[in-house]
């Protein structure tokens, strides 16, 4: 008996102390950035706050590209071959016409050689973007998302904060990803309320198409969206726009239609 209740002993000794361990161990989490003029890096720090809130984890900001910027110039640029050497990784970009940073996706395109590994698969990660005008956003952010998903990533996201600031009494668009907008809460209406008299005008379309580098014809592609919308609004469909065409889109779509309405 003695020697069982002393083998038991020294077994539970062990537990407690891989545990022990275990939460002595400091966490470090990445946060990965693409900033051009600052505007990520300032929500960067703010990442990095609320992550060391807890004194058992400590944020690392470090940046995906090299751009000459004084405000930027002391942040540390990574390497693809370290990702996997972190607990848990913060992505974050600016948003490019509804997508990620060119240098954020070129940064991800050296990623082959971890995800044939799968040395990402099982690690926690979250996205957080920068945006002027906020069109776009809500597609950045899902394009991010799908791509840490294909590394096996688990996805962290913060749900909807910060809205107790906002003004629940003006009506505006909707988004599951976070709070950028008031119908995100309750008893609060959609601008148009379903009815498409509500809507002044159409004031831009920004059509992407996936192309090859030879095709020049995204113009004639972008017709069909243009005219659908000035035979359903008439004259307050007429609208400015702009025809991208990219080498990929998220998802392997062919197009992406982005639009901005006025209204009432």
């Amino acid at each position: 008996m003695n020697r069982i209740f002393l083998a038991f002993t020294f077994l539970l000794t062990l537990v407690l102390t891989d545990r022990s361990l275990a939460m002595q161990k400091q966490a470090n989490i990445l946060i990965l950035i693409h900033s051009d003029e600052g505007g990520t890096y300032e929500i960067a720090k703010e990442v990095a706050k609320g992550i060391e809130n807890n004194g058992n984890t400590k944020a690392i900001i470090k940046r995906v590209k090299f751009i000459d910027n004084p405000k930027l110039n002391h942040i540390p640029v990574a390497n693809v071959s370290e990702l996997s050497s972190y607990d848990g990784i913060a992505f974050g970009s600016p948003v490019y016409f509804g997508n990620i940073s060119t240098a954020m996706s070129e940064f991800f395109a050296q990623t082959t050689t971890l995800w044939s590994k799968h040395e990402l698969e099982g690690m926690p990660a979250m996205v957080f973007m920068s945006a002027g005008s906020g069109a776009g956003r809500e597609l950045a952010m899902q394009s991010f998302m799908n791509m840490l998903a294909v590394h096996g990533m688990v996805l962290v996201p913060n749900g909807i904060r910060g809205n107790e600031k906002l003004d629940k009494s003006i009506p505006q668009g909707n988004t599951v990803l976070g709070t950028t907008s008031l119908a995100s809460l309750k008893n609060v209406a959609r601008p148009s309320d379903g009815d498409l008299n509500k809507v002044k005008k159409c004031v831009q379309l920004v059509g992407i198409f996936n192309a090859s580098e030879q095709f020049s014809d995204h113009a004639k592609l972008m017709n069909a969206a243009s005219d659908l919308t000035v035979e359903i609004f008439g004259d307050q469909g007429k609208h400015a726009r702009a025809t991208l065409g990219a080498s990929s889109i998220p998802g392997n779509s062919s197009v992406e239609i982005q639009a901005i309405f006025e209204i009432e």
